[in-house]
């Protein structure tokens, strides 16, 4: 494979040898034709620097993610990330000055393996290929819940009104996120409480094996035990919904989400600006819920990441 320092150095060269000469004015003097010549290759030159592109890792574990951050950029310079991780969405990437930002998130249904990535550059009407890597996925364990549930709980926050609720109030606010990064560090436990389920667990319901996966991690704790927000960022939701009970959404900004599930208080409004630490709501049993807990869900987008993953990261995006 082409390491990626050539690569580099071939969208300079090509672009570089694009020079349009056939539009240099008409002349008799050399010396004039020469000048022209040599505004026109430092023009081209001082347009077509190489990104710079770092990656956190090359191989990472379901429920993690990579990071890419690219540098050096022009202002209307464009980055189309190829790989087949996943095909239902596409790979966002965010766009600050001269800098931009990408991430790939595995969740439990990327199987493990090796993936080829290229990330191509689009300048000046031509696309090149800027980075190619090859990334590797490794599998993990996942565990099997046994639940028993109320049948009147389940027929009130389960039911197709239930679900539809979600995914149009929910499901919408994954979408979008703010082009700014408003975490700091590393992303905290939200709450005080033991582990009762793992992210990716499978479940059986009253005997009954659910089509869906556990996306988070469930805390259990006492009613009003408090909730802290994991990092900054801007409440993207907090409402009531019949799935999730009292429910708020953190919008880190860059694509980065947190969500706090089944609570009882919500302190947090729409809109508002959070800090690391501050106080958004309490632990409650509302919802699709057996009993006091936090659900605490990461995602990029709508792909759910393993919270231990992202409370892991420092928070850089070298790392």
């Amino acid at each position: 494979m082409m390491s990626n320092a050539v690569l580099s150095k071939l969208v300079v060269l090509a672009l570089f040898f694009n020079i349009q000469s056939a539009e240099l004015p008409q002349t008799d003097s050399k010396a004039e034709l020469n000048r022209q010549l040599m505004a026109n290759v430092q023009k081209t030159v001082a347009e077509t620097i190489a990104p710079t592109v770092t990656i956190n890792a090359t191989s990472q574990q379901e429920g993690g993610f990579f990071l890419l951050r690219f540098t050096n950029l022009l202002a209307d310079d464009k980055l189309v990330i190829e790989h087949n991780i996943f095909s239902d969405t596409e790979n966002k990437v965010y766009y600050q000055n001269g800098t931009a930002y990408a991430v790939i998130p595995l969740d439990y249904h990327t199987i493990p393996g090796k993936y080829p990535l290229t990330v191509k550059l689009q300048r000046m009407g031509k696309s090149f290929p800027l980075f190619q890597q090859t990334l590797s996925v490794t599998g993990r364990e996942y565990e099997m819940q046994h639940l028993q549930v109320n049948q009147s709980t389940v027929d009130s926050t389960r039911s197709d009104e239930a679900y539809a609720e979600y995914h149009k109030k929910f499901m919408p606010v994954r979408l979008k996120s703010d082009n700014q990064q408003y975490w700091e560090g590393r992303f905290i436990q939200p709450v005080e409480g033991h582990q009762t389920t793992d992210y990716g667990a499978k479940r059986k319901v009253n005997g009954s094996l659910t089509s869906y996966r556990h996306n988070g991690v469930d805390f259990g704790a006492a009613t009003g035990t408090p909730i802290y927000a994991s990092n900054h960022g801007k409440v993207a939701f907090a409402e009531k919904l019949k799935l999730t009970g009292n429910t708020i959404v953190i919008d880190h900004g860059l694509g980065f989400f947190t969500y706090y599930l089944h609570c009882d208080q919500l302190f947090a409004k729409q809109g508002e600006r959070v800090i690391k630490g501050q106080k958004i709501a309490t632990v409650g049993t509302t919802g699709f819920s057996t009993g006091p807990h936090l659900h605490f869900t990461a995602s990029y987008h709508l792909k759910n990441i393993n919270p231990y993953k992202i409370m892991e990261w420092n928070g850089d995006w070298q790392n």
